[in-house]
């Protein structure tokens, strides 16, 4: 697999939704850009969450509440920014 500079792996894990869903490990490590903003972040974890219709999932970095994603009736994500829409991965300062 090929990597740029740009690239950063995030490591993502989720909460079991059913006992049947304890069975396989929900780790799974995805490489982005590193110019992904939170709400594109959002949009590619609601691929990475069960579909589900009704459910907000709550996603969490170690630095806190990033945002949400808010599934309806018909099971369509939207996504809720939590605090400013920033880049996943702050740039270095010189």
């Amino acid at each position: 697999m090929f990597f740029s500079k740009k690239d950063s792996i995030i490591r993502v894990d989720r909460d079991s939704v059913c006992m049947g869903d304890d069975c396989m490990p929900h780790y799974k490590k995805l490489t982005i850009n590193s110019k992904t903003s939170i709400r594109e972040l959002l949009a590619i974890l609601a691929d990475y969450v069960p579909t589900m219709k009704n459910v907000i999932w709550a996603v969490q970095s170690n630095s806190g509440l990033c945002g949400y994603i808010i599934t309806d009736e018909q099971a369509d994500a939207s996504f809720e920014v939590y605090g400013k829409d920033t880049t996943i991965v702050a740039p270095l300062s010189a």
